[in-house]
């Protein structure tokens, strides 16, 4: 009789041995899957740290990309140069939008907000000339008499006396030449007011192309 309780008891230990076997095998693979899922986690935000730092150095590119354009006019007492702002460019842009953008910013510094328009950029024995308009504001603009002008205009307030019409010229030809900047640009500059040639005692320069 003792020997069948010993094999059954046996048959019983093995039985528990192999049921404590597929736990563990069970434990294992669980703890696998843990580790994979820990995995695909740390995968996951490594990649959202990667675009992190992707945006990051897509940023400092494009700021990298920008060029400072620096302006310029000149005191109307002492007659020396002053600067009077700067504008950021993109590198990447078209020569046209380039001095468009600097147009609108000289426009806004030193002519209150006046119409400075890049109408074309001419070829002119192998030099690149850039023709700008001047105009008026509101009712000023067209066909309206300079005498029925009424507020800021570019006849009356910077055309006009000698060293009023001197600033004007200086200010809006070597700022828009930029003689300092080594990139593609212009090799000359000239002026137009509402479309027309400018004829005008106090600002023969802006008539003129400026090299």
């Amino acid at each position: 009789g003792c020997e069948k309780s010993n094999i059954s008891n046996n048959k019983n230990n093995t039985e528990v041995e192999e049921t404590n076997k597929n736990n563990e095998v069970k434990d294992e693979s669980k703890s696998e899957l843990k580790d994979d899922k820990k995995d695909d986690i740390e995968n996951s935000s490594e990649e959202v740290n990667k675009k992190d730092t992707n945006n990051k150095e897509e940023e400092t590119n494009t700021q990298v990309k920008t060029e400072v354009f620096k302006l310029y006019s000149k005191d109307a007492n002492e007659g020396q140069e002053i600067y009077i702002g700067e504008v950021e460019i993109n590198k990447n842009d078209s020569l046209k939008n380039k001095l468009t953008i600097l147009a609108n910013t000289l426009s806004e510094k030193a002519f209150s907000g006046l119409p400075i328009t890049l109408t074309e950029i001419k070829e002119v024995n192998g030099k690149k000339i850039a023709v700008f308009d001047l105009n008026e504001i509101g009712n000023n603009a067209g066909d309206t008499p300079i005498a029925n002008y009424k507020g800021v205009n570019w006849y009356n307030n910077y055309f006009t006396g000698s060293t009023g019409g001197d600033i004007t010229q200086y200010t809006l030809i070597n700022n828009l030449l930029q003689k300092n900047y080594s990139g593609d640009w212009i090799d000359g500059v000239k002026f137009t007011y509402k479309g027309k040639k400018i004829e005008f005692d106090h600002v023969p320069e802006l008539g003129e192309t400026n090299f």
